[in-house]
């Protein structure tokens, strides 16, 4: 199981940690999504620790996010991509080869 989370915006489109309103976990060895977590507020590392425990993601797909805490990220093993503003199944597509 290789888990990603994807930063959407209420249109489901990828946007910044800081805006987003939840985050996608997708499975792409499974091609499936694992769940979608709620968020309301500021992202701080604290919030996502039990998340990162729970599914291990690998990469995190934002569209900006302040370097400090990028830093703070990828002390946990989570590479942080950014990537341009666009619908999270257009990205999955473009990368992964399949849309869910």
């Amino acid at each position: 199981m290789v888990n990603i989370f994807i930063c959407l915006n209420k249109d489901e489109r990828i946007t910044s940690l800081n805006r987003c309103t939840s985050i996608l976990v997708v499975d792409v060895d499974e091609k499936k999504i694992v769940d979608e977590i709620k968020v309301e507020g500021i992202i701080d590392p604290d919030f996502l620790d039990d998340y990162f425990d729970k599914y291990d993601p690998h990469i995190l797909f934002t569209c900006n996010i302040n370097e400090e805490l990028a830093l703070s990220i990828e002390e946990y093993g989570v590479h942080v991509y950014i990537v341009k503003n666009m619908k999270y199944n257009d990205l999955l597509d473009e990368i992964y080869g399949f849309r869910v």
